[in-house]
């Protein structure tokens, strides 16, 4: 019996390690990691600590959508510091006008292994641009609705925390990659099984 318990802890396991997979990359000098769960929902680390971890959370469907969006801001990041640098600009900030918007995504904060969600947010792309930085970072928008004034209803646009950021270009086209290259074999072993396994 205990033999039989043994094994199947062991399959359990097996299980377990091959539904999740996860890929690491560079963001702000800090490595960080792209999670495929067994649902094929994404997550990406924005905090990871022993005890404490952030997520953003894009939802399976929502991952074709984030793609594009994110490979169309990354490249207006690379366009831009070309600019910045021929003009001389040293001192921007400024949001992103994509074609592809983001959708939107969750907010999962882990705290020793239970999850809480946030409600969704959208995520705006920006650039800050200074003397010794040109760094791409994400901002998290929520629109909030004040106390109403007289007869006028006033609505205010309040901007939260910054989400997550990449210093440098190589650390944006390392969750590039990862998005594309890593997903794309994922969902062609996805494919391949399901002809498998009719």
């Amino acid at each position: 019996m205990k033999r039989l318990m043994v094994v199947f802890s062991m399959i359990l396991c097996v299980i377990e390690v091959s539904a999740v997979k996860k890929f690491d990359f560079k963001m702000c000098e800090l490595s960080r990691q792209v999670i495929i769960g067994d649902n094929n929902d994404m997550l990406i680390s924005i905090i990871g600590e022993s005890a404490f971890a952030i997520y953003i959370l894009v939802e399976k469907d929502k991952i074709p959508q984030f793609r594009k969006a994110f490979k169309e801001a990354n490249n207006k990041y690379k366009e831009w510091i070309v600019v910045a640098q021929q003009n001389n600009v040293t001192d921007l900030s400024k949001e992103m006008s994509l074609v592809n918007k983001f959708p939107s995504v969750k907010i999962v904060y882990r705290f020793y292994d239970a999850d809480y969600f946030t409600l969704e947010y959208n995520l705006v792309p920006s650039v800050l641009f200074t003397v010794d930085k040109k760094r791409l970072y994400f901002i998290r928008n929520k629109e909030v609705e004040s106390q109403r004034i007289n007869e006028y209803n006033i609505i205010e646009s309040r901007t939260e925390t910054t989400l997550f950021s990449f210093e440098s270009v190589s650390e944006s086209n390392e969750l590039q990659r990862i998005l594309f290259e890593e997903l794309d074999k994922i969902e062609k072993e996805n494919k391949r099984l399901n002809e498998l396994f009719k």
